[in-house]
């Protein structure tokens, strides 16, 4: 079954796909196994196609510069 935006679900092993997301904080070499943080997108079973990624203690490119805004 599937999870709208609204849902939350629970803590649990989940495989993010990232085609096509943005990142709010961090970028794609955040992404490790076991990497912790906040994403928006769309669920399936356990896949999670994300759309939105904050990836927790991770430096990277702020949301604001990303979007050109300073």
């Amino acid at each position: 079954s599937s999870a709208n935006a609204s849902t939350a679900v629970p803590a649990g092993t989940y495989t993010v796909t990232t085609t096509g997301a943005s990142y709010h904080d961090g970028s794609s070499t955040c992404l490790v196994a076991g990497a912790m943080g906040k994403v928006l997108g769309t669920l399936s079973g356990t896949t999670l196609a994300a759309t939105v990624l904050d990836v927790d203690s991770c430096a990277g490119q702020q949301h604001a510069e990303q979007h050109g805004k300073r």
